[in-house]
């Protein structure tokens, strides 16, 4: 099946680097990003500028980066101030707004069904985000965040089981080491 993939090209990407143990969905575009080992993008997302952590699950039609207009000029059309536009060209030289940020996404993040995460944005580590938020803030470590704008719903561990999964950082794990505590993933925190 994944021989099937490359060969009708059911996903987009350029200057990327995905790591060859993640998964890509058909229909996703992928640009100027980088997707660590264990993690896979679902049906239809677009990731622009964005950097995405190990073992993260990303559900289809997620938007990741997907720029910003400035409001406060005479237009908001990209035309007038940068030539990365569907145009390729600007009408003025002076390309001195800043329309992508990178996105930073740690691991073992989930992030729910058509959830748009706005540009510059920091996702922690095992952060939860819930189907069809609007993430326009950052993320904490092991934060449930849900709703539009997202907000904060509660932290899926206490602090003290919090800071021990940081300070343990098993994403970091070698994959025997990982195979050989299959208790530490398998027991319930709270």
């Amino acid at each position: 099946m994944k021989f099937l993939r490359y060969i009708f090209k059911l996903y987009y990407t350029r200057n990327s680097r995905i790591h060859k143990f993640s998964e890509i969905t058909r229909f996703c575009r992928i640009v100027d990003s980088e997707i660590d080992k264990y993690s896979y993008v679902g049906v239809s997302t677009v990731i622009r500028n964005a950097r995405i952590g190990k073992f993260c699950s990303i559900a289809q039609n997620v938007k990741i980066g997907a720029g910003d207009h400035p409001i406060n000029l005479v237009s908001t059309s990209p035309i007038f101030y940068t030539n990365k536009n569907d145009f390729n060209f600007s009408f003025f030289t002076n390309n001195s707004i800043q329309e992508r940020k990178k996105t930073f996404i740690a691991n073992d993040v989930l992030i729910g069904a058509n959830v748009f995460i706005r540009d510059g944005i920091k996702i922690g580590n095992g952060a939860i985000i819930g189907a069809n938020s609007f993430v326009n803030r950052d993320v904490l470590d092991y934060e449930i965040v849900g709703g539009v704008p997202a907000r904060h719903l509660k932290f899926r561990f206490e602090k003290l089981n919090i800071n021990r999964l940081l300070e343990d950082k098993w994403w970091d794990w070698e994959i025997e080491k990982i195979k050989k505590n299959e208790e530490y993933f398998t027991k319930r925190l709270q």
